[in-house]
């Protein structure tokens, strides 16, 4: 099809069964029509029982890879929950010169009190989105917090475990 392209990915084979050998990726042209020329190097004899064409359509977006700019936690889903539920958060990129600093990362459960309950996360983490499951099958329903503290910056989200 005019402005699509259309990849030949060439394999050579040991025969009886032996091991493929990758040769190359050729770009085909897109007048509708492909010729496979196989010539041997020297004996006139070739064997060959397979060959793989790739269409690739046009491109329709690009995924951006985006890093970090600003702290995010989210609130834990589902919520109210029974008895596991995710937190997610992002740590953006601090860097330092031109190096990319990682942080220590702390993640903590409290309850109603501020008695710490659990440390979910307690390391040295890069920049990016992570996510943490809590199981609270040991606890007993009601309203816990969950904090994330990263250097100076610090916040805090509600949950509700129910039973």
């Amino acid at each position: 099809t005019a402005g699509n392209n259309l990849y030949a990915e060439t394999k050579t084979q040991k025969l009886n069964g032996g091991q493929w050998n990758y040769l190359t990726n050729v770009e085909l042209n897109n007048e509708g029509i492909i010729s496979i020329k196989v010539k041997s190097n020297n004996t006139g004899i070739v064997v060959a029982d397979a060959f793989r064409l790739i269409y690739v359509g046009p491109v329709t977006s690009v995924k951006e890879n985006t890093i970090p700019n600003e702290f995010v936690l989210e609130q834990n889903y589902p919520n109210p929950f029974n008895p596991t539920t995710t937190i997610k958060y992002t740590i953006p990129s601090i860097t330092k010169g031109k190096i990319a600093e990682q942080q220590n990362v702390e993640l903590k459960i409290y309850d109603v009190l501020g008695r710490e309950i659990k440390t979910l996360v307690d390391e040295i983490q890069a920049s990016g989105t992570y996510e943490v499951q809590f199981n609270a099958n040991a606890l007993a329903s009601g309203t816990y917090f969950y904090r994330l503290q990263v250097g100076d910056y610090s916040e805090i989200k509600k949950m509700i475990f129910l039973k």
